[in-house]
């Protein structure tokens, strides 16, 4: 279960996290966000009519990342940014 604001298409993938609580290693679901094609209605693909470069995008999702979660709630499901490898 998870918030998000109404009217946001993202690309993500669901995962399994090993959370160790000191004694047990318990799996943990976690969203993992890809690419966001729209957030809160507002088109991230394009900015004053010009395609928006992934790297700008990307830093806008580290923005999203940390406004959206919740740690003092344990029912949401925790939003994370999958890391980006260069490929040179």
């Amino acid at each position: 279960r998870n918030e998000l604001p109404p009217y946001t298409l993202l690309l993500t993938e669901r995962v399994q996290e090993q959370f160790n609580d000191s004694r047990h290693n318990r799996p943990q679901p976690a969203i993992y966000i890809i690419d966001a094609y729209f957030i809160a209605n507002e088109n991230i693909l394009f900015q004053n009519e010009r395609p928006m470069v992934f790297v700008d995008r990307y830093l806008l999702l580290k923005l999203f990342e940390k406004a959206i979660n919740k740690p003092a709630r344990g029912d949401l499901v925790p939003i994370r940014i999958s890391e980006q490898l260069r490929l040179e």
